[in-house]
């Protein structure tokens, strides 16, 4: 979590855009921020306990992330060309839609709409 949002602030609008007009492609984008949030991540871990407990732990739990880490990657790298071939205005206004696209498939019988409180 939080060293996702550190890598995310590290490759923010300004960044983004630099990177883009130096050549840079939306799979080097994309290699980029999942390499800088795992180095992150793995010395945020590393700091708070033994790396032997720390690499018994991520092997143990490996399988179960592996489905939702591709989805991941998948969509960084759609997120990344959509950067590259759209601008990041269009493309934050098209992610900012999402919740409105999902309530609507879940309204047309693809899900559970969520309950009002």
């Amino acid at each position: 979590g939080a060293q996702w949002f550190g890598t995310t602030l590290a490759f923010s609008t300004y960044v983004n855009t630099a990177f883009f007009i130096a050549g840079g492609t939306a799979a080097g984008h994309t290699l980029a921020r999942i390499l800088g949030a795992a180095i992150l991540g793995s010395a945020v871990e590393l700091s708070r306990g033994a790396p032997g407990a720390v690499a018994r732990q991520v092997w143990r739990n490996a399988p179960s992330f592996v489905v939702p880490a591709a989805a991941l990657l998948l969509a960084n790298y759609f997120n990344s060309l959509s950067l590259l071939r759209c601008g990041i205005t269009l493309t934050y206004v098209m992610k900012a839609a999402s919740p409105v696209a999902t309530l609507l498939l879940c309204a047309m019988g693809a899900g559970k709409l969520p309950r009002l409180r």
